[in-house]
């Protein structure tokens, strides 16, 4: 444990160390506790990823969730041969126009609020809501402001932001998009290809 070092010397070291604090905390039976995870990760800090560490919200320095992320974003995995970089993205066409109200249009019976979105790992109140936001699918649902993954892409927005000669802008909306399952298994199939 005493010789896990990160320096920031590219994706593949930033990959190497975020599986590496994870097989430790696993180790250790501290996998689920993200601030001790968090807290073990900044002793292995050193140069340029040190002072890097040094300059993030504390609330991404104490959590291991948003701290592996924000490694990852800002040291992404270099291009792989025959591939492009695991961290590029799709460009996708803009969704069709809504269709028009009717018996054949798929409607929600209430507002996208009452989906019950849930932070972290369940998105819905259950599959009858889950299958009901895909049927209506494309669609957007504004997260609050004290929503646990609103925090968390607030936090990656300010950790990202490449613009030294300029102040991060503050986030004043953020909205969850929710895709038809079909569209969203061509973009997986292209993401891990």
């Amino acid at each position: 444990m005493d010789d896990l070092k990160f320096e920031g010397k590219g994706g593949k070291e930033a990959e190497d160390f975020v599986a590496a604090v994870k097989k430790i905390a696993l180790k250790e039976g501290k996998h689920q506790d993200s601030e001790w995870t968090a807290a073990f990760a900044s002793t292995c800090f050193y140069g340029p990823a040190l002072r890097w560490f040094e300059e993030l919200d504390e609330n991404v320095q104490s959590d291991w969730k948003l701290l592996r992320r924000a490694i990852l974003q800002k040291w992404p995995a270099e291009a792989r041969a025959g591939g492009s970089a695991s961290g590029s993205l799709p460009t996708f066409a803009a969704a069709p126009p809504p269709a028009a109200a009717g018996p054949s249009a798929p409607t929600l019976a209430t507002p996208a609020k009452s989906l019950s979105y849930r932070p972290v790992d369940e998105e819905f109140c259950g599959t009858q809501c889950q299958d009901r936001a895909s049927r209506a699918a494309p669609l957007l649902i504004k997260l609050e402001a004290a929503d646990s993954m609103y925090k968390e892409v607030n936090a990656l927005f300010g950790v990202g932001w490449q613009h030294s000669e300029k102040a991060c802008p503050s986030v004043k909306r953020i909205f969850r998009i929710i895709m038809k399952p079909t569209l969203m298994e061509y973009y997986y199939a292209y993401r891990w290809a």
